[in-house]
């Protein structure tokens, strides 16, 4: 599991709820079992505390290489937290991809604007390196959040509405403010008959008019 002669990142979670046991190493997750007869955490006392681990006149707790930066948390970590763990400690990760950029790093987060009118839609990555043309830095955006319609440019929350049948201003509601009455004429005589359409001026239908007059 180990490659000899250097440091090796080893992450344990315990999961009571679950009773579901994870073993990560170097921040990807190798093994997990469910436990059935787990209700607690052990107690780290005796021979099962960890800095017996490193004694090597324990027996059957010898262990020949080295431990540092041992960390015990009151929660279950997620997978990327883990992940994350193990980029921000790793003396043997690749390191700033990017060294020219302060912004950049291994942990950097990537936000997706597909239509590129500056409004993410939530989604994300994580990468050293820029993933594609679609992903911005949240210092490129005007909100890393909030895009009703990512494969619109014209949709994004503050738009102005405009005919188009969508929703602009991803309020829910496409084409609001922009409605107006219109009121049938068939027969174009200039009088109607009473029978009334929402429409938006870019798409009036023949036979119908604006003046509610007639």
């Amino acid at each position: 599991m180990f490659n000899g002669g250097q440091w090796t990142h080893v992450a344990v979670t315990i999961d009571t709820t679950t009773k579901y046991v994870r073993h990560y190493v170097n921040g990807v997750l190798t093994t997990g079992a469910y436990v059935a007869s787990l209700t607690s955490l052990p107690a780290l006392a005796g021979n099962t505390s960890i800095s017996n681990i490193n004694n090597e006149n324990t027996g059957t707790y010898t262990w020949s290489g080295g431990l540092d930066d041992i960390r015990i948390y009151n929660r279950t970590l997620s997978s990327s937290e883990i992940e994350d763990l193990y980029i921000s400690t790793n003396i043997y990760a690749t390191g700033d991809c990017l060294d020219s950029s302060g912004a950049v790093n291994p942990t950097t987060v990537w936000y997706l604007d597909a239509d590129g009118d500056g409004y993410a839609n939530g989604v994300t990555t994580k990468a050293c390196t820029d993933p594609g043309a679609t992903y911005y830095l949240a210092s490129q955006l005007t909100a890393t959040t909030g895009d009703c319609n990512d494969s619109q440019s014209s949709a994004y929350p503050g738009a102005a509405e405009i005919c188009d049948s969508l929703d602009n201003d991803c309020d829910s509601i496409a084409d609001d403010g922009i409605m107006s009455t219109y009121y049938l004429d068939a027969d174009g005589d200039t009088y109607s008959s009473g029978a009334t359409s929402q429409q938006c001026l870019e798409r009036i239908l023949a036979h119908w008019t604006f003046d509610n007059a007639n």
